[in-house]
């Protein structure tokens, strides 16, 4: 009875650290997130993941780059992302910082052509309630430096 008894702690207190993500897991879960909803075309969905104060050393804002979304998503018929979030390195108890590497991956069914595109991307994400947002990002074609 004692083996039972223990065997079903260690269950709920396995079960109650899944339920509590690290602060790295959440950034990880809403990027990738985000990258789901871009691929499915929801332009509103990854839209959410991108800070209201969104702004970037190119000039451009949160409408920048939903139109930047929406561009893309008219550019290709079947898109597919490849996220590898490389690090999450905290900055303050509600800002962190990720080096995140992203393949694009679409078919052109008009032209019959597959595309594609690497980058990589350094995001500075900030705590939005229960979710984290990308207020700023810097990033290069390929393996280049992040500008």
């Amino acid at each position: 009875m004692r083996c039972k008894f223990l065997v079903v702690v260690l269950v709920f207190m396995l079960a109650g650290c899944d339920s509590e993500l690290s602060v790295e897991a959440q950034i990880a879960r809403d990027l990738r997130a985000m990258a789901d909803a871009g691929e499915a075309g929801d332009i509103g969905g990854a839209a959410r993941f991108i800070g209201a104060t969104y702004r970037d050393l190119r000039g451009n804002d949160k409408r920048a780059v939903v139109n930047q979304f929406r561009l893309a998503r008219l550019a290709t018929d079947n898109l597919a992302i490849f996220l590898d979030i490389q690090s999450i390195s905290m900055i303050t108890a509600t800002l962190a910082e990720a080096d995140v590497r992203v393949r694009f991956a679409g078919i052109d069914t008009g032209r019959l052509a597959l595309e594609g595109a690497s980058y990589r991307f350094i995001l500075e994400v900030e705590q939005d309630g229960s979710e984290w947002a990308i207020v700023a990002a810097r990033w290069a074609r390929g393996d280049g430096e992040p500008r």
